[in-house]
């Protein structure tokens, strides 16, 4: 299952002949608990393959630059199943412009900030998994998996910086280049032992998993030019390396007993220990022309904040031949921990916390083929090491940034309706939900009046978020030669701060439009849109847009052999986006970026081999996304 930042990236490295189908689970029950976001999205690999072995190979190449490959073979011999993939992709992204001002309404001196340059970016991701099943015999499974999904982010900038008064004359000015990188992604291993009973589809379920997640960056920066009265906290060449990351220890049970055909009961336990941590290394040329350490700041170095979550679940589901019910109660516990190695004495314990966190779901068949489903959820979204970490990156000393390590979790609240239709030749999906957060974790940039020259970004809980939505998917395949689909939303949403006196409405949405012709001799042409109003945040907005693709897709060989070319927005080379931030009293910010986005690709597929009989899966395992991680949330389920 998959939730939070970089999906996209996991889809792209899954070659398509894996995924049997995937599932949006908008209302999970109790057994998916507090952990997580209102939506969770559930992969069904091919899971039902057969005595033999089967697989494929894939490449591809951009003219970006950027490269890839993936490999896919799963086989069964004996007792013994194995499944296994492997992607790597080399993305490339050539260089786009910026243009970021920053205004200090009240400070005179340095009052208006410009910022104008360029940067460019590269980087490689990959992912793979092994997973082994073995029938100990017809009432016992033993499953081990290992997943790998890491990635590193490198980039490029040169910037021009001019800093003005308030009568607009110009105080100094430098340019700056510099170069720097990310880690993000998760290392894991899962470990499950299913015993089932002589009773048809009741078993339990013994599993555990590990897993490491990093989310350091690093970067150095060089001042090349610069005119007089540069303030000397400029510093004029430095570098530092944030070793951020987060792991995990979870153990859990499940237990599933489908008392008759129309009752089901389900039960578990759930334990994660969870650590984060940073480490920080700041260095700076100094007037000896070598690197040296700069003066540790105890609160930000070493920083260590760990999670010890512990859970039951029990849930209920009925079934008849119209009617369905599910209802679950959760209850979650979390003991929390912060150290500072540096300086013990601003080690402190945030607040434990307790919660029952109920969930219900009524579904009605109108018809075989239409069914109305409406649903409660409570979730909870814990704060990932992106949102704690203490780090202050004061590149730019006049703009800083840093982490919150005393955050609490987001609590959600959540109702959904949805109403599914399903016919040879149409399928609709639509839904309307409601969600509120009372303490959402908002970013949020501010001025010290006591140190006018400083803008501070950092988190907090200090924020009311009501959001409503409408959301569609539908598709339709009016002959056997075409096929639309279409899927999108839009949201409204109002998010206020007592805190901070403001408050930001309004409207977002998105969508997704697809068409496909499929011809003679084994050709198809795609064309996909998609558009994007933007967002809106606490304190500002980024502005919407718009992108698009066609592919042209030829079979060979009776259908083992896929070779496709496609080409992203061939009419636009660039696309700009513009960004915008400010809270009316003490500063605003303003960035407009324009960045290349027209690209062609060639991707070749060959698929192999043959199965004959079945590998048989465990029916429940660990899932944890419960974290809210860089900027996206994340959902989580035992």
């Amino acid at each position: 299952m998959l939730s939070g930042q970089n999906v996209s990236e996991v889809l792209k490295s899954m070659p398509a002949n894996t995924i049997r189908r995937i599932e949006v689970i908008t209302d999970p029950g109790a057994r998916y608990d507090a952990e997580g976001i209102g939506g969770i999205i559930n992969i069904i690999t091919a899971r039902n393959v057969f005595q033999g072995y089967q697989g494929s190979v894939g490449a591809n190449v951009s003219t970006f630059g950027g490269y890839g490959a993936n490999t896919f073979i799963t086989a069964k011999t004996g007792k013994l199943g194995l499944t296994g993939n492997l992607g790597y992709n080399r993305n490339m992204r050539p260089w786009s412009t910026n243009e970021n001002t920053n205004k200090n309404l009240i400070n005179e001196v340095f009052h208006r900030e410009i910022n104008d340059g360029k940067s460019k970016n590269h980087g490689h991701f990959i992912s793979g998994r092994l997973e082994a099943s073995y029938d100990i015999d017809t009432l016992n499974l033993l499953s081990l998996g290992v997943n790998l999904w890491n990635g590193m982010s490198e980039n490029e900038s040169k910037r021009w910086t001019e800093m003005f008064d308030d009568r607009d004359e110009l105080q100094f000015g430098y340019r700056r280049d510099g170069e720097g990188g990310y880690d993000y992604g998760s290392t894991g291993i899962n470990l499950d032992y299913q015993r089932s009973t002589r009773k048809k589809d009741e078993n339990f379920t013994f599993s555990y998993r590990y897993s490491n997640s990093p989310d350091g960056n690093s970067s150095r920066s060089f001042v090349r030019e610069m005119t007089e009265g540069v303030p000397p906290y400029v510093r004029l060449n430095q570098k530092f390396n944030n070793n951020a990351r987060t792991t995990e220890h979870t153990g859990q049970i499940d237990y599933i007993n489908p008392i008759t055909p129309a009752h089901t009961i389900e039960t578990g336990l759930k334990y994660i220990l969870r650590l984060n941590v940073s480490s920080v290394q700041q260095e700076e040329i100094g007037a000896n022309g070598n690197w040296q350490p700069i003066q540790p700041r105890p609160y930000t170095n070493e920083f260590e904040h760990t999670n010890n979550i512990y859970a039951a679940y029990a849930g209920y589901a009925y079934r008849s031949q119209k009617i369905g019910v599910r209802v679950g109660i959760r209850a979650e516990g979390t003991v929390q921990n912060v150290k500072f190695k540096l300086d013990e004495s601003k080690n402190f314990k945030p607040d434990n916390y307790f919660n029952p966190v109920p969930s219900v779901t009524f579904s009605y068949q109108l018809k075989p083929a239409q069914q109305i489903r409406v649903g409660y959820n409570m979730r909870i979204f814990r704060p990932s090491i992106w949102y704690l970490n203490p780090y202050v990156d004061d590149t730019n000393p006049y703009n800083i940034s840093y982490g919150n390590p005393g955050l609490d979790p987001e609590r959600s609240h959540g109702v959904n309706i949805n109403y599914s239709l399903f016919t040879s030749k149409f399928t609709l999906n639509a839904s309307a939900n409601y969600t509120y957060v009372n303490n959402s974790i908002q970013n949020y940039m501010y001025i010290k009046p006591e140190d006018p020259d400083v803008r501070r970004s950092t988190y907090d809980n200090i924020g009311s978020n009501h959001r409503a939505g409408l959301f569609l998917t539908a598709g339709w395949t009016p002959n056997r030669t075409l096929r639309f689909n279409l899927n999108g939303g839009v949201n409204y949403a109002d998010m206020r701060s007592a805190e901070l006196d403001i408050s930001n409405s309004g409207f977002t949405g998105n969508s997704n439009i697809s068409a496909q012709i499929t011809l003679p001799k084994d050709f198809r042409i795609n064309a996909n849109a998609m558009i994007y109003s933007g967002f809106i945040m606490l304190q500002g907005s980024q502005n919407g847009y718009y992108f698009y693709n066609f592919s042209v897709n030829k079979d060979f060989f009776e259908r083992k052999m896929t070779v496709s070319l496609s080409c992203s927005n061939p009419f636009n080379k660039y696309l700009k986006f513009t960004y915008f931030i400010s809270d009316e009293r003490t500063f605003s910010t303003k960035s407009i970026s324009h960045q290349q986005m027209r690209e062609a690709r060639i991707s070749v597929s060959y698929r192999f081999g043959n199965l004959t009989e079945s590998i048989r899966r465990v029916q429940r395992s660990i899932t944890n996304d419960d974290v809210l991680g860089g900027g996206d949330g994340g959902g989580a389920g035992m």
